[in-house]
């Protein structure tokens, strides 16, 4: 039977991942702004990216590296602000090659490096700089935080909502309690949803955040690569068709 990390434990890799993830953060994006696309500002670091249903929605992602090239797979069955989170958390994997294998959400509680590529997802995401200046810049009292004011700051930083309220209750753990409370809206359930997506158009945001996508996505970069590769003579044409083709069945799930 697998052990929780205790909550010292947790201390120690969250203190240790901290600078790391700042560090890593001014090498994505000015320190002054939040990440619009995660997928887009990867892709363009040269990753290639892959997303669709891995029929396991227990199952996060992936990260692998062959010959130098970096492949994240993120199962599309999420919602569009957990992949984000899952995006950062492989590209952790990949920095570091801190690895352990496929991600369940799960191993988060149980395995060390899972546990701090999920913390650096965090850090990147949501700084603690930018959340409190969210905080004080709209006003907001934690301790009557509304659904309306949850989900505007959700959108602002590409999240889901559960990974915003948990980011919250780690820097302002006055509020811990209260803020316990407001997780009810992100149940998954039909009640849940229903009344999280009234909530977000009462917002007047978009409810792609909170959607799940369910489709394929591959990076057109991967395509590109290919063609070169198969052009410069680096790989025959019918290794390259036989690549080509693994990708579409995977993206159908065949």
């Amino acid at each position: 039977m697998r052990r929780n990390l205790t909550f010292e434990e947790k201390e120690e890799l969250m203190a240790t991942i901290t600078p790391f993830a700042k560090n890593a953060r001014e090498l994505l994006v000015d320190e002054k702004i939040v990440i619009e696309d995660v997928r887009k500002l990867l892709e363009e670091k040269g990753f290639f990216i892959l997303e669709f249903p891995a029929n396991d929605d227990k199952l996060s992602g992936f990260h692998i590296e062959k010959s130098g090239k970096h492949c994240i797979y993120i199962n599309s069955e999420h919602t569009l602000g957990r992949r984000n989170y899952s995006l950062m958390h492989e590209y952790y994997h990949a920095i570091t090659g801190d690895k352990s294998s496929v991600c369940y959400q799960d191993d988060i509680q149980y395995d060390p490096t899972e546990f701090k590529a999920d913390y650096f997802a965090c850090c990147v995401l949501m700084p603690e700089d930018l959340v409190r200046k969210y905080v004080a810049d709209n006003s907001i009292n934690l301790k009557y935080l509304s659904y309306v004011q949850l989900i505007k700051m959700q959108n602002y930083f590409k999240v889901s909502v559960s990974a915003m309220l948990g980011r919250l209750r780690e820097l302002y753990p006055h509020y811990k309690a209260v803020l316990g409370t407001r997780y009810a809206i992100t149940r998954n359930a039909p009640s849940g949803i229903k009344k999280l997506t009234e909530k977000t158009k009462e917002a007047n945001r978009n409810i792609d955040l909170i959607s799940t996508d369910n489709g394929t996505y591959i990076s057109p970069i991967l395509y590109e690569d290919l063609e070169y590769n198969i052009e410069n003579d680096r790989i025959t044409l019918e290794k390259g068709k036989t690549i080509l083709d693994l990708i579409e069945r995977l993206g159908t799930n065949e």
